[in-house]
């Protein structure tokens, strides 16, 4: 359990454009994540894994049911025998043999062996749903992870259009003054320069998109060709972060812990099920049958009726048999004792990987909000100084437009202020997504 307290606080309401994906007439991140829940063939596998693991179950159960047996047996022979001791009869005769019997047996006791079973059979089903929901959780983050690189990437485009639109306009009118002998050509070689190199910057900035895009495609494995992205309007707002108000409410609903539990009571049951090997083991079985022949043999050289009568065959003509088996295990080369040590050592691993899980999810949900709480710091940081940079910008303008500044100042400006402007847009959809990654910790 936690023992300090940190809170952290959040005053931060930004409006801004949001860019989602759009999937069969849908817009949404929300709507990506699900189109991935649809898809990957992880939870395909699960879905799979789901059926089979309900058979398992009402298979289990089949266990405490008797087991039953028919068998039926006919056959039709002819032999050849010679009497030496009557006057070398020679005997020529065909006749017909058979059986049928049913035959059943029921563990009485196994030691809770067939109950554990059962009870194993059911977590496995329970457990399947928990399954799911680890890769449900580990789909949908990397999946909001990508969704907001596409963003920052496709934001990072527009800051690079608008200023090489502005370079654009400055050539269009340095040109002119070029042409009216009021400003040297050297300028307008630099303003040229500096149009090819946003140029290049902008070609740069549609790669990290369309390799964005690719990877948000991957991630929700969507099958189509173009996958479309348009802008939502999207209000975001935080007043408070307290780390341990989020790890306590994570531990409570996360489906790795769920996942954890249901491993150390399906070893538990495995144990049990092994020690049952010690115990005796009681079993009832039972059996009817009846048999017939019809091979008599006429030493006088007479005729025998040698058809079978169903009939009288099977009224009251029946061999019935009860019986109770009971094995009491008295040694076996401690090999019981061998699974006993294995699966216990099982249960141990699951002991660590639990209290293991607890630190790795407060530490990285300690880490995440600290990182919100820079970002956020930062974000205001450099949003100040965009406004001195665009504030700059235009008075170098201005300056540069009257002459009175050289052009090398005026890019110095220029690419100043659009520097920063990509950064305060890496640092906005940075803090965007820490603030969606704690909402996911908090069950939103």
């Amino acid at each position: 359990m936690i023992t300090h307290k940190t809170t952290y606080l959040i005053s931060f309401i930004a409006t801004c454009i949001i860019n989602t994906s759009t999937l069969a007439q849908t817009d949404t991140l929300n709507d990506c994540i699900n189109y991935a829940y649809a898809n990957r063939s992880e939870l395909q596998k699960q879905e799979n894994a789901h059926s089979r693991y309900k058979k398992q179950q009402t298979y289990a159960k089949y266990n405490l049911l008797p087991t039953l047996q028919a068998e039926a047996d006919h056959r039709f022979v002819k032999d050849n025998y010679y009497y030496s001791s009557v006057d070398g009869y020679l005997a020529d005769e065909s006749y017909q043999l058979g059986q049928l019997s049913l035959s059943g047996k029921l563990d009485l006791f196994s030691g809770g062996a067939t109950l554990n079973n059962i009870k194993q059979s059911k977590l496995l089903l329970a457990k399947n749903k928990s399954d799911i929901q680890v890769i449900q959780n580990s789909i949908k983050l990397e999946v909001i992870q990508i969704y907001f690189s596409v963003l920052l990437a496709k934001e990072n485009i527009e800051v690079v259009k608008n200023a090489l639109t502005i370079t654009k306009q400055q050539i269009e009118t340095v040109t002119i003054y070029v042409e009216e002998g009021k400003q040297s050509k050297v300028d307008l070689l630099e303003l040229e320069d500096q149009s090819e190199k946003e140029n290049s910057e902008l070609i740069s900035a549609q790669k990290e998109y369309d390799q964005a895009i690719i990877k948000l495609k991957q991630a929700i494995n969507f099958k189509e060709e173009a996958l479309e992205v348009e802008d939502v309007l999207q209000d975001w707002s935080i007043s408070a972060i307290d780390a341990d108000s989020i790890y306590l409410t994570a531990i409570s609903f996360l489906p790795e812990f769920e996942q954890i539990r249901y491993d150390s009571l399906y070893w538990n049951y495995a144990i049990k099920q092994v020690k049952a090997g010690y115990l005796p083991y009681l079993s009832t079985s039972f059996s009817l049958s009846t048999g017939y022949q019809n091979n008599d043999i006429d030493l006088t050289g007479g005729t025998i009726d040698r058809s079978y009568k169903t009939s009288k065959q099977l009224d009251d003509n029946f061999s019935q048999q009860l019986g109770i088996s009971l094995v009491i295990p008295l040694y076996s080369r401690h090999q019981v004792k061998q699974q006993i040590i294995e699966k216990e050592q099982q249960l141990q691993d699951i002991s660590v990987d639990k209290a293991q899980l607890y630190q790795d999810i407060y530490f990285e949900i300690e880490q995440l909000c600290n990182t919100t709480v820079r970002c956020q710091e930062n974000y205001k940081t450099i949003e100040k100084r965009l406004e001195y940079c665009s504030e700059i910008y235009e008075m170098r303008k201005e300056q540069f437009q009257h002459g009175v500044l050289s052009i090398t100042d005026y890019l110095i400006a220029e690419n100043k202020r659009k520097n920063v402007e990509l950064l305060l847009t890496y640092e906005k959809y940075n803090l965007l997504l820490n603030l969606k990654l704690i909402d996911h910790y908090l069950g939103k």
